[in-house]
């Protein structure tokens, strides 16, 4: 399904203490256009545009369209509050979000200090690839992650793709003990 996202503007390099931020603002996002937006269906699509202000910030613009009728939600769950507060709490940033009937509309802005525009890159593009697992699920896998909230995240994926056993460490030295 990745020709359903559409990605359009210049590329940036996200500094490190920003990447998780961002990553699990873009996570919740996909989850909640897989669950009941755009991508819930065949027909709808997202959009990305990316931009950069005269003062180096980086604008991302997130747009659904084509998708089922969209009703703003009735309760915020942890993933509403992650994508609603998470960019202006932990980056100084500012997240925006539009429940338009059309479609979900949603705006981020990155303050200059957390990115910096790649030369000469052009506009991401996407491609398709066939995936196919290398071999049998594990049974047992060791995730060693320092963010709780993304640990426990990938811990219920590798449940869900059927590892019997997840054990999560938050360093190294907590996986070697």
């Amino acid at each position: 399904k990745a020709e359903r996202l559409i990605f359009k503007g210049p590329d940036a390099l996200i500094a490190p203490e920003a990447l998780t931020t961002l990553a699990l603002v873009m996570h919740e996002m996909i989850t909640n256009s897989a669950k009941y937006g755009a991508l819930s269906d065949n027909r709808g699509r997202v959009e990305l545009s990316t931009s950069f202000d005269r003062l180096g910030r980086y604008a991302i613009e997130w747009s659904e369209q084509s998708g089922p009728p969209v009703k703003p939600p009735t309760r915020r769950g942890f993933g509403s509050t992650v994508i609603e507060r998470s960019i202006a709490h932990d980056l100084k940033g500012e997240s925006r979000l539009d429940f338009q009937l059309a479609g979900l509309r949603a705006y981020f802005l990155i303050p200059a200090s957390c990115v910096v525009p790649t030369k000469d890159t052009p506009p991401a593009t996407i491609q398709t690839h066939e995936v196919t697992p290398a071999g049998p699920v594990p049974n047992d896998v060791l995730v060693i992650e320092d963010n709780l909230i993304i640990a426990l995240d990938t811990e219920d994926m590798l449940r869900k793709a059927g590892v019997k056993t997840v054990r999560v460490a938050s360093g190294v030295g907590e996986a070697l003990r």
